[in-house]
This record gives structure tokens, C-alpha cells and sequence, in this order.
């Protein structure tokens, strides 16, 4: 027998966009339904947080390594693999009761424990009931599909969500995906003692600009970090005591021989089995089709998060106040994918937010390109961190188009910049802004500095030009 539910708005998925979008709702008054088959969290929970907290221990055992250089002399560090999965454990247990489906009951958002699926353009179907609403958000995120690689089945390759299961450290990790979990993933296990070779078909962090990336994978390299771009991967051999890679390159068949595998492949939009067609909602394998309010095809039915191909946890939770806005009111300001920082979390660090070089320059005539070397931050100096540099890109009036960081805490520093793009400052509001000494956040405002009195010095030089003609 089929209960029918009305309700206020509807959300089918409990990622960060899907949670942020219910709590909001119920804490303005509307009767809220949240239908989610899984665990809430999404991928943030599944596969960042832990990678950032397996990174950390990553740290922890570089930065002892390194405390000879500030007169500190310790030990070689030895890693205890299963304690550190059971401390990535209890933090991830910890954090996720910020997440839990008690605490969105206790705020008046009434929780189906079941999948979901649209059987009209107006009526959501969940296990027993049929649920009708004034507005429903798919925030149903991302699978990862399965790998199309020659004998992988043959092996026992790891991913995001398996490779914390492992009882001891890899004695040789193949990390397939020079990607931001990748590399991530790659440092941390080869600061934990594992040898480590990343392998891509394309070039390491793709999507990033090169500016950025290349002080990275010389620190990778450095560290001892095997990273092979643009290889042919064939196909995967099992061995008595791990694995083969079978590469091409030069006409050439290579091979990697490793002792475990882990593959992070492109994650795809969840849009199968959710009754899209029966919803008149348009979408392709690449996502469902949103306009600027983060509105589909049938106006009543939102979509956020990865299903909408935008694959970061910032992402959704932004997109989810701006679908909610445009519930309330048609006066809203669109979605801006530009104003959302990315991070990769290696060390260094990158970070980013607005254009890069490259899209700045279609976009604009002109434009100024400002560098400062984390090498002239005292900040940095006294923290021994002095690799990498800021990179802005702002028009030749002074307006901030885009920033990029490569350097320690690059994910933090990105903060400043996002704030001041999202309001509209200027490269000389930034100049104005005071900032603690000393600090690694003051290299943001030297670039801007160096570049003002780099023009104040050229209108100086122009006045004394003018004064000798007269």
C-alpha cells in the first residue's frame, strides 16, 4: 500500500549539499523530507576527509624527519599502519556525528532511510511512500564506475573507500591517477615508508595550472616519489607476490611491478534509477542540466552536487543556498562555479579559486600577472617552508579575476582570495589590508605591493619625463 506524503521540499541524497539544504529549509519553518539510502556525507566523508587526515600523519612523520634543521635530533619515524587507521577511524567516527540522521530528526527534517525515485514530474517514490512537494533537490553526488583496464579483475585494486582497510603499509604502492587524491594519497604513503610510483595517461593534475603544479612534483620527486606522465597503461598481470603494470611507451612494452594497486578513477554523475525521464528532468552521463539557480528542466526539481558534474564538497553546499534563494525569490544571484576555491592536499599544497592564466586571457584584452616567491616571506623562512609562490591574476584596472597558491597551507591562505573576489575587492583593497608579521599570509599582500609601487614607480618616471619638456 502506498502512503501519500506533501511536504514543503523534498531532498533525495545526504552529501554535504543534500544535508546543508535540508537542515537550512526545516531551520526557515518548511516541512522537510530527506531520502538517502546510505550513510550521510557523501564523498566528503567516504574519501577527502579521510585522505586529509592520512596526509596528516603523513606530515607528522616528514616534519620529524626534518627536525634536524631547527637542532631537534630525532629518530627515524616508524609507522604502526593499523593505529593509524584506527585514529583516521575515530576522528572520521567523531566528525560524522556533525552529519548524523539523529541530529536532522532533532531539527525537524523527517528522514527516509531508502532510495528514491521520481514516478511523475511532481511525486518522488520512497519504499512505501509516494512523496508529493512544492520543490525537491537531487543531490545524489557521484559513483566511481567500473575500470576498463585488461586484468584488473584479476587483481585486488584499491580505491578511496578500500585502501583504509589494509592491515600494513604497501611495501610498493602503483597509484594509478596523478589526480589531487592521488598524489595525495602517494605522498602520504611514501612519508609512511611505502615506495611509491604514480602513473597517468595524461598530464599530472591536468585541470591546475602548470605554473602551479611543476614546484609540486619536483617536491614529490624530491621525496622520492616516482611520478610517470603521459604513459600508455595496457593492461594489469597478477604476480606470485603483488602486481604488473604493463606500460608502452617509444614503442617500447615497460612494466611497474608493485605490491599493491590503487586506482582513482574519474568519478560519474549518479543520474541512473532515479526516474529522471518520468520527472522530465534533462540529463546525459555528464550530469543533470542546470541553469544559473541551480534549476533543472522541470522547475520544480533542483539538482546540486556532483550529479550536476560540479565534484567538490564546497561546491554543493554553495549550490545549496543558491537553489534555496531562488525558491524564496526570483531576485537572486546566479551560481558562480569561478568563486569556489579547489585544493590539493599534498605539501606543498595547492589551492585556487577564480581564472587561471590561460582563461583569464580569452576572456580579457589585458591583463597583470602578479608573483611573489614564498622564498621572501619571513613566514615562510621561519618555518623552513619557502617552496612555492602566490600567483594573481587581476585586469589591468586592479580588478582581482583569479588567484593561485603552491606552497605550505596553500588551502588556508585561498581563503583571503575568495573572500575578495565574492565582494569585488580590488588588488588594492588587498594592499590595504593589514596582515600579521610574520605570517604566510603576508606573501598575499606582497605581491600586490610589488606590483603597485611597481606602477607608482613608471608614473613617477612618467611626471619627470613631462616636467623636463616644459
Amino acid at each position: 500500500m502506498t502512503d501519500k506524503v506533501e511536504t514543503d521540499l523534498c531532498v533525495l541524497g545526504g552529501g554535504p549539499g543534500g544535508g546543508t539544504a535540508a537542515a537550512a529549509a526545516a531551520a526557515l519553518g518548511w516541512r522537510v523530507i530527506l531520502v538517502e539510502k546510505n550513510e550521510l556525507g557523501g564523498a566528503k566523508r567516504a574519501q577527502a576527509f579521510p585522505l586529509a587526515i592520512l596526509a596528516e600523519a603523513g606530515r607528522v612523520a616528514a616534519t620529524l624527519r626534518g627536525a634536524a634543521r631547527f637542532g631537534i635530533h630525532a629518530r627515524e619515524p616508524q609507522s604502526d599502519f593499523a593505529q593509524i587507521v584506527a585514529e583516521i577511524d575515530r576522528v572520521r567516527s567523531a566528525a560524522a556525528r556533525s552529519d548524523s540522521f539523529d541530529r536532522l530528526s532533532a531539527m525537524n527534517v523527517k528522514v527516509m532511510r531508502t532510495a528514491g525515485r521520481f514516478i511523475r514530474p511532481d511525486t518522488l517514490e520512497a519504499g512505501t511512500a509516494a512523496i508529493t512537494a512544492r520543490h525537491f533537490i537531487v543531490a545524489t553526488g557521484a559513483m566511481a564506475p567500473p575500470v576498463a583496464l585488461p586484468g584488473i579483475e584479476l587483481v585486488q585494486a584499491l580505491s578511496s573507500e578500500t585502501v583504509l582497510g589494509l592491515k600494513s603499509l604497501p611495501s610498493r604502492l602503483i597509484v594509478m591517477g596523478a589526480t589531487r587524491h592521488g598524489l595525495s594519497l602517494a605522498q602520504s604513503f611514501r612519508r609512511l615508508g611505502s615506495d611509491v610510483v604514480v602513473l597517468d595517461q595524461g598530464m599530472a593534475l591536468s585541470e591546475f595550472d602548470r605554473e602551479l603544479v611543476e614546484p609540486l612534483l619536483l617536491s614529490l620527486a624530491h621525496e622520492g616519489v616516482d611520478i610517470r606522465e603521459q604513459v600508455k597503461i595496457l593492461r594489469v598481470e597478477p604476480r606470485p607476490t603483488g602486481l604488473r603494470v604493463i606500460l608502452s611507451g617509444a614503442n617500447l612494452e615497460m612494466s611497474v611491478d608493485g605490491s599493491h594497486l590503487f586506482v582513482d578513477a574519474p568519478r560519474q554523475p549518479a543520474v541512473q534509477a532515479l526516474g529522471l525521464e518520468a520527472a522530465r528532468v534533462r540529463f546525459a552521463a555528464a550530469g543533470i542540466g542546470v541553469d544559473g539557480h541551480m534549476r533543472t528542466s522541470n522547475h520544480r526539481i533542483f539538482a546540486i552536487g556532483d550529479v550536476t558534474g560540479e565534484a567538490s564538497a564546497e561546491a554543493a553546499s554553495l549550490q545549496a543556498g543558491v537553489a534555496l534563494r531562488r525558491m524564496l525569490s526570483s531576485l537572486t544571484s546566479p551560481w558562480r562555479a569561478d568563486r569556489v576555491p579547489r585544493r590539493v592536499a599534498t605539501d606543498p599544497q595547492i589551492a585556487t579559486v577564480g581564472l587561471d592564466e590561460e582563461a583569464a586571457r580569452a576572456r580579457h584584452r589585458h591583463i597583470s600577472v602578479l608573483r611573489w616567491p614564498l622564498a621572501e616571506n619571513d613566514g615562510a623562512r621561519a618555518r623552513h617552508a619557502t617552496t612555492g609562490h602566490i600567483k594573481l591574476i587581476a585586469t589591468k584596472g586592479g580588478d582581482l579575476l583569479g588567484a593561485g597558491i603552491v606552497g605550505a597551507e596553500a588551502g588556508e591562505l585561498i581563503g583571503l582570495f575568495s573572500l575578495a573576489l565574492s565582494k569585488g575587492l580590488t588588488v588594492t583593497d588587498l594592499a590595504g589590508t593589514a596582515l600579521v608579521y610574520p605570517s604566510l599570509a603576508e606573501a598575499s599582500r606582497a605581491a600586490v605591493l610589488a606590483d603597485l609601487m611597481q606602477k607608482a614607480g613608471r608614473a613617477k618616471a612618467g611626471l619627470r619625463f613631462f616636467s623636463g619638456l616644459r
